[in-house]
């Protein structure tokens, strides 16, 4: 199937998004499902070809966890009660007749309890899911003509399967076309159509579409937020792999450390270290050690890596400024410079990667996705990064970040759904 170029429009409720030519549009509900949120997007294909994302109806809700539903655990085995014992200079009376044993409630065994957990995790997904597609069709006053989905994990996209599903642990072994569209069809009386493929190879199928890997042969695309995604484009067409494992470079046993040597330690993996979470969680850790008592745990709950930017900028600030500081502002300082060390040895391991990445598969071009990425500064400190390290000139890969920002994944996806068999 052929299609024009990619150009994006944003829109606030404009250019046909409530009702319009129905020869004309197409309206498309996109999810990105992410271990920490999901994202959504209304999605109109308008006749010029153009793709108009609505500013208005779109938004996010958090990924359900185990935390979200925890349901009431039973023991493993319940306290037998004694009888009370009688003197032994008093006749025991004997009953008549045995009484009818009751029955005993069996215990539930953990895994069974695990499973319990994770459908209904999956059951509050998906109905958070058909509860946005009710409304946005109700509130815009479009008929949507099919959901795209995003999401992490390996991934049969032809049957719409997770074999595996990253962070989104309830996901793992669903058929998100049945149960979804069981669901949907329920309460819509109409059935939508569903496609689903990984988050990463929608982010590359987004550049693929805007025809920004036209002149080039083999593209590798990194995608950093709870793990490492990646995915693998060559002349134009993504490769999946025979196991659809392809571009999975969360686990790879990338040099890391002073010395270059490689990080068999548990956690082990690029990703254990590279990625955002793993920034966050570095950061947690190490503010913890230097500041003590006064890391409070709201500032724990509260990292993610916006805020760590954010407090890198403010150091940055306060570094250069003159004359005494408040105790809020040297405080604000002290955890500054803690997470300027931190930050540092992150985009190392993140050069190193890279790095690593270009001696394994000589891309052309490796591209960087993901929330972090839309910092003004990322792509000249990561470059700056890779050239510390001083690779071979013919090594040094060339990097670059996503287009369309965090509004890739929901624009592959739906290239994927305009594109599926």
């Amino acid at each position: 199937m052929g299609m024009a170029k990619l150009v994006v429009r944003k829109s606030s409720d404009r250019s046909g998004e409530r009702g319009g030519d129905a020869e004309s549009t197409r309206h498309y509900l996109a999810f990105d499902i992410g271990g920490t949120h999901v994202k959504y997007a209304l999605l109109t294909l308008a006749k010029d070809g153009a793709v108009i994302i609505s500013d208005k109806w779109r938004g996010s809700f958090d990924t359900p966890r185990r935390r979200d539903l925890q349901p009431v655990l039973q023991p493993v085995s319940q306290p037998v009660l004694q009888p009370v014992l009688q003197p032994v200079s008093q006749p025991v009376s004997q009953p008549e007749s045995q009484p009818v044993s009751q029955p005993v409630s069996q215990p539930v065994s953990q895994p069974e309890l695990q499973a319990e957990l994770q459908a209904e995790l999956q059951a509050y997904l998906i109905g958070k899911m058909v509860d946005i597609v009710k409304s946005v069709e109700r509130s815009a006053g479009v008929q949507i003509a099919g959901i795209p989905v995003s999401a992490p994990g390996i991934i049969d996209s032809a049957a719409s399967v997770f074999l595996t599903s990253g962070a989104v642990t309830c996901l793992k072994g669903a058929n998100l076309r049945e149960v979804l569209g069981a669901r949907l069809l329920e309460e819509l009386d109409s059935p939508i159509p569903i496609s689903l493929e990984n988050d990463a190879n929608c982010a590359i199928l987004s550049e693929v579409w805007a025809g920004n890997l036209k002149d080039t042969e083999l593209t590798l695309f990194v995608s950093l937020g709870t793990g490492i995604g990646g995915a693998i484009v060559y002349g134009n067409s993504l490769h999946r792999g025979k196991n659809f494992y392809a571009g999975e470079f969360h686990d790879f046993h990338v040099p890391l450390g002073e010395s270059g040597s490689y990080s068999f330690a548990e956690p082990y993996g690029w990703g254990f270290h590279a990625s955002t979470i793993a920034l966050v969680e570095k950061a947690r850790h190490k503010l913890l050690d230097v500041l003590g008592e006064y890391f409070r745990p709201e500032d724990g709950k509260s990292l993610s890596g916006k805020s760590i930017f954010a407090m890198l900028d403010a150091y940055d600030v306060l570094d250069s400024s003159e004359g005494s500081l408040s105790d809020s502002d040297f405080r604000a300082y002290v955890s500054g410079r803690v997470i300027a060390s931190v930050v540092d040895r992150w985009y190392v391991d993140l050069a190193k990667g890279l790095i690593f990445l270009q001696e394994k598969f000589d891309p052309h071009r490796i591209i960087i996705g993901g929330g972090v990425v839309g910092r003004d500064r990322f792509l000249l400190e990561v470059r700056t990064a890779v050239r510390g390290e001083e690779p071979e000139k013919w090594q040094t890969p060339e990097v670059g970040i996503a287009t369309h920002g965090s509004d890739a994944q929901l624009l592959g996806a739906l290239y994927h759904f305009l594109h599926r068999g």
